[in-house]
């Protein structure tokens, strides 16, 4: 069973439209997928859940199991950023990604 975790910051004041629409997009696709015999599950995380708090619960959930994280919000060079609050940030003990694959279209964020 493959997690999507798929992370957006809809509340955004300028692409909290857009960010909510690619979240829509993707899991729209897995859904279609899951129709067709894929093993996915499923985790929207709205701006209210995109804390560094709840991610790690989730992740902890999560720990030593292969997931894909989908995170549709702003970014740095340093952080992803939901709300003015970093998300997921360089130097913090980010482990819990060493099975996962990370998507993002936040700016800089690969840098």
């Amino acid at each position: 069973m493959i997690e999507l975790l798929a992370a957006f910051d809809e509340v955004d004041a300028v692409l909290g439209d857009y960010f909510k629409a690619c979240k829509e997009n993707i899991v729209g696709f897995v859904n279609a997928e899951i129709e067709l015999g894929a093993k996915f599950n499923v985790h929207e995380l709205p701006s209210r859940l995109c804390s560094t708090a709840y991610l790690d619960i989730a992740l902890g959930e999560l720990a030593d199991r292969s997931f894909i994280l989908a995170a549709y919000m702003h970014g740095n060079e340093r952080e992803l950023i939901v709300n003015g609050t970093a998300f997921i940030k360089a130097g913090n003990d980010n482990s819990f990604f060493r099975h996962s694959f990370l998507y993002t279209n936040g700016c800089l964020t690969a840098k």
